[in-house]
């Protein structure tokens, strides 16, 4: 829940509400088409979103499967509030599937920030061992 929006991920489907529950057609749209750009052959599961009112940017996270080696898929908006013009950066973190533990397959997404005295966010993505960033 940001500022004046919901935003809702449920597997394969990204919806946005305003505060009063109405839809707003600004977000309506399938993951794997969202996260396009870094998803690759397989298909994306098991959402998460955050927004963070440091940064005032809302955090979408999910993986991809089936894949062997598995990724962690990120995404950044650009402002709070989200329109039909507003843009996300994309992000994959990819796994080494040697030291990859069952447990670990799912991300963990958290918001917060680090210090009340420093002028930034820390945004967390947990991954497992042998991890890379791809974007």
């Amino acid at each position: 829940v940001g500022p004046s929006q919901i935003f809702v991920c449920l597997n394969y489907r990204f919806r946005l509400f305003d505060r009063a529950g109405n839809v707003q057609n600004a977000l309506d749209v399938d993951s794997d088409v969202f996260f396009a750009s870094v998803l690759g052959p397989n298909f994306s599961g098991d959402p998460r979103v955050r927004f963070d009112r440091f940064s005032q940017r809302w955090f979408v996270s999910m993986i991809d499967t089936p894949n062997t080696n598995g990724h962690v898929l990120l995404a950044v908006s650009s402002d709070a509030t989200l329109t039909s013009t507003s843009s996300f950066t994309f992000y994959r973190f990819a796994q080494d599937a040697k030291n990859r533990r069952e447990k670990d397959q799912l991300d963990s997404l958290s918001a917060n920030r680090a210090n009340w005295e420093r002028p930034f966010s820390q945004i967390g993505v947990r991954t497992w061992p042998g991890s890379t960033t791809e974007t």
